[in-house]
């Protein structure tokens, strides 16, 4: 994965000089996660043992260890808005798929390959929006949706990615895994802060500032049964997964303080036809080529929401 040569993962970098993540436990749904488990027996045979058996773990939850098998996830949610005096605003609704193929690798690695659409939505009548009145502003702008893909990255055992909740001094893709009786409950929470791509002399309504600070809170609950069958490539999964992250481009901000938080259920789909109707509608309609798994191993043409914003918003 292709990152800023600035880009920082370190737990005490996140959000630097942002007050976004002094919520966020208050967002955290009430429900039982690896972090806050009761204490149960290291040795299951459901608990990685080793980076290589958690990065396995991460890949059957969140796509397939059967290299080329396609895997569907899907989330919604509600975005919130939170200026500096942390009044809740709500925004907008999300509904989101993403599409990923793996693949296995001789030195241990795993490549994933992804392809991201979603749509925003009205909270009153649950249509697609359009034109969204930015309840901050009053003013009316055109709503631009998630858009990404192909992005296509590599992790290995020895990669952190950001992951905020290995122990201090601990290296590689490790995170919390605990059981509960039938359930195990592992979270992955991690943060980014890379460089804005937008300039702002072109974008002075969509900047938020030269860095980007983001945050993701998942955590995932899973049947034991599903991990310690190794004939399952994949594995059921019921999740939240909370995001804090800069105002949208579209929503001409600028450099206001605030945030957008969208706490969000995350759910497997065994078909694309699982999937909300609006997203289908809307990716059929103008993304078609990105309504599935990418086929082909590339990082050349990675595209992120950001390519296609600067690319399709102003002739909209």
């Amino acid at each position: 994965m292709k990152t800023d040569k600035n880009q920082h993962y370190n737990r005490r970098n996140f959000i630097s000089g942002a007050s976004a993540l002094t919520f966020s436990a208050a967002l955290l749904p009430n429900i039982l996660t690896a972090g806050t488990a009761a204490k149960t027996n290291k040795n299951h045979p459901a608990i990685p043992k080793t980076r290589a058996e958690h990065l396995n773990l991460y890949r059957k939850v969140t796509a397939s260890v059967e290299d080329n098998k396609e895997a569907i996830t899907t989330f919604s949610g509600i975005s919130y808005g939170m200026e500096s005096t942390r009044i809740m605003t709500p925004l907008h609704g999300v509904n989101v798929a993403i599409f990923t193929r793996t693949q296995s690798q001789e030195d241990g690695s795993v490549r994933f390959m992804t392809n991201i659409v979603g749509v925003y939505h009205d909270l009153k009548t649950g249509k697609i929006l359009e034109d969204w009145e930015n309840p901050y502003t009053g003013k009316k702008v055109k709503a631009w949706h998630q858009i990404n893909g192909p992005i296509n990255y590599r992790l290995t055992p020895d990669m952190s990615l950001g992951l905020l909740d290995a122990q201090e001094g601990e290296k590689g893709f490790l995170f919390p895994v605990s059981v509960k009786d039938d359930l195990l409950m592992m979270s992955t929470h991690y943060s980014s802060n890379r460089k804005n791509p937008l300039d702002p002399e072109e974008w002075p309504l969509e900047y938020t500032g030269e860095r980007l600070r983001t945050a993701e809170f998942n955590d995932w609950t899973v049947p034991v049964a599903d991990i310690v069958d190794t004939s399952k490539p994949e594995a059921d999964f019921q999740g939240s997964w909370i995001s804090v992250r800069p105002w949208r481009p579209f929503m001409q901000m600028g450099k206001k303080e605030g945030t957008v938080v969208t706490p969000k259920i995350v759910t497997r789909c065994q078909s694309i036809g699982d999937l909300d109707r609006r997203i289908l509608s809307f990716g059929e309609k103008y993304f078609p080529e990105l309504m599935g798994a990418p086929q082909n191993w590339t990082t050349s043409s990675n595209k992120s929401n950001s390519d296609y914003f600067k690319e399709q918003y102003k002739r909209m």
